[in-house]
């Protein structure tokens, strides 16, 4: 029988899980012979067990699956119509992990039978058939064949995909080895597969093949700026930034051994790469930001939109609002969680923890509550009764770090919890670390408050910074109304800048029109001017007459942006 036209059944699942003997199929995809691409979400019997990220991944909500038929029924289905319709094997795309699912469903379906098809996985032939691919994910192979997948893993797009990747590999079988009957296939897929030459010392290795010439990668510009990555339908599949754009992009076509699955999977797909060139760095990574949130690229997951939002907290540090206002005027913030390590040290102090929140603290409660009780004494606290979450806040806003300090103390607090301890502290270093671990509780809200506090004053701002060591370096000045550049430039020497004069917003009006767009751009503001000011000098002109300067304080951006508003924890001042 010739190959193509044999009878065969494409299978996909979505799963709750890795494991079948834990997790459920929560949707399936199905090509019968002749039929059109056929999917159904199924019912799980523990819908409530489900992550969150599961639904994310999916881009579904446990509402989507009120009154379906249970997976059992539908593979009930699928094989009674497979049987009909003559089907010799099941194609899979890495049926490794698949195929469990697809045995436990037929053994409850089915007990007193075997699996009724032969299993052909694509994954498997393609890491024989097309070694010279960066990869040979079901992703990474769609998108070579001119299809990229949507980001949410539907079992609609992942069926079909396999199909279009099984006809693919039937040329490369028949163009290669001549295969092109069923007969001929099963003949081939059972001999043992040919091992590279070892050459000594080395694993063998296939070097990589990729649609974007060495020439190309070389013309490149050598400046900073902004690169993006097509697929061959002109889908935009990945935005970056660069100091130097021909350095950056030749980076992806260093084949290295450990590479991020990721990686080499957009780097398969990835047909066309276009640039645009920006004055500075710091002016790349603001236009980077940009063009995420309009484009929405495949492949950048950190600074798209999807569903964050702006939020404003109120001074009980639980009430949210999209909007600053006189009741929730903390802000702004991306993170539902800017407040939860006071919250989970008042419950402590309480004895109203909860699981999670042991699994947070990485010591029992009844063993952090006596270290709390301490802490409190040595900042001064003697009525714990009275201690409420705004209270602690107000102590960690007092004890403020500079950002280079949060980043060191959060490193070690991760230490703490990864369990590979060499050996057991004794009471006094237990207690000690425990003290350390809440300080830098207490004081991680704090630092992320202060920096917002700033991030509404850069949203009007002028930044100026120096180009290069050279004495006769120029200066490079970006201007931002409302969180957005409106003027740029650059000078010979400060003096020539132009005044800075012209309608500004109050800071409490600044808050009031942040967006997640500004939110973004005016982090990215702040970390790029932090990693200048280390080197150059940089000022911020806030108004005709204030101006932050670094000149005499390397730290000046570290200092700026995490000092406290007010150091009095006991009065409920203005954020």
């Amino acid at each position: 029988m010739d190959l193509s036209q044999t009878p065969l059944l494409f299978l996909d699942c979505q799963t709750s899980g890795l494991s079948a003997r834990s997790a459920e199929v929560l949707e399936i995809g199905w090509i019968l012979p002749g039929e059109e691409v056929r999917t159904e979400l199924t019912a799980p019997r523990e819908i409530e067990k489900i992550p969150k990220k599961v639904w994310n991944i999916l881009g579904l909500s446990p509402e989507d699956f009120a009154k379906r038929e249970t997976a059992v029924r539908v593979w009930q289905r699928i094989v009674d119509s497979g049987r009909s319709a003559g089907v010799r094997a099941v194609v899979i795309h890495y049926a490794s992990f698949e195929m469990g699912f697809f045995r436990q469903l037929h053994l409850e379906a089915f007990p007193d039978e075997e699996f009724p098809w032969p299993v052909i996985c694509t994954y498997k032939i393609a890491g024989q058939m097309c070694a010279d691919l960066p990869a040979r994910t079901l992703r990474a192979l769609s998108g070579y064949l001119g299809r990229v997948l949507p980001p949410a893993q539907r079992s609609l797009d992942h069926v079909a995909a396999t199909e279009k990747v099984w006809q693919f590999l039937m040329q490369r079988l028949s163009e290669q080895h001549g295969v092109s009957t069923w007969e001929g296939f099963m003949e081939w897929s059972e001999k043992p597969r040919e091992k590279p030459a070892k050459v000594e010392g080395k694993k063998p290795r296939s070097k990589p093949s990729y649609f974007i010439t060495p020439e190309v990668r070389k013309g490149l510009p050598t400046g900073p700026g902004v690169y993006e990555m097509r697929s061959a339908e002109g889908i935009l599949l990945y935005i970056g930034k660069a100091t130097s754009l021909r350095s950056r992009v030749a980076s992806y076509f260093a084949h290295r051994r450990g590479d991020r699955q990721k990686l080499p999977e957009l780097m398969t797909q990835v047909r066309d790469i276009q640039v645009i060139e920006t004055a500075t760095p710091l002016e790349a990574a603001l236009l980077e930001t940009d063009r995420i949130k309009k484009f929405e690229p495949h492949y950048n997951t950190q600074l798209r939109k999807n569903d964050r939002r702006v939020l404003f907290f109120g001074w009980d540090l639980q009430t949210t609002s999209d909007h600053c206002s006189e009741s929730t005027p903390l802000g702004p913030f991306i993170f539902e969680e800017a407040f939860e390590s006071v919250g989970l040290l008042h419950r402590v102090l309480r004895g109203t923890t909860n699981a999670l929140d042991n699994y947070i603290l990485m010591h029992p409660p009844e063993l952090i509550r006596p270290a709390l009780e301490q802490v409190l004494a040595e900042l001064g606290v003697s009525d714990l009764a009275s201690v409420d979450p705004y209270w602690l806040w107000k102590l960690g806003k007092r004890l403020g770090p500079a950002p280079e300090e949060m980043e060191a103390e959060e490193s070690a607090e991760e230490d703490e919890g990864d369990g590979n301890s060499e050996r057991e502290l004794s009471p006094e270093e237990l207690l000690a670390e425990m003290k350390a671990s809440i300080l830098r509780k207490l004081r991680r809200p704090a630092y992320h408050l202060h920096r917002s506090h700033w991030m509404a004053w850069m949203l009007e701002c002028r930044a100026v910074w120096k180009m290069g060591k050279s004495p006769d370096a120029p200066w490079r000045y970006l201007v931002f109304s409302k969180g957005e550049v409106v003027a740029s430039g650059t000078v010979a020497y400060p003096s020539e800048l132009p005044p800075f004069t012209r309608p500004r917003l109050s800071v409490r009006e600044r808050r009031r029109v942040f967006s997640v767009m500004d939110f973004d751009r005016v982090r990215v503001l702040m970390t790029e001017l932090e990693i200048i000011a280390k080197n150059f000098p940089v000022y911020i002109d806030f108004s005709p007459t204030r101006r932050l300067t670094n000149a005499d304080e390397p730290t000046w951006v570290s200092r700026v942006l995490t000092r406290a508003v007010s150091p009095d924890p006991s009065v409920r001042g203005n954020a």
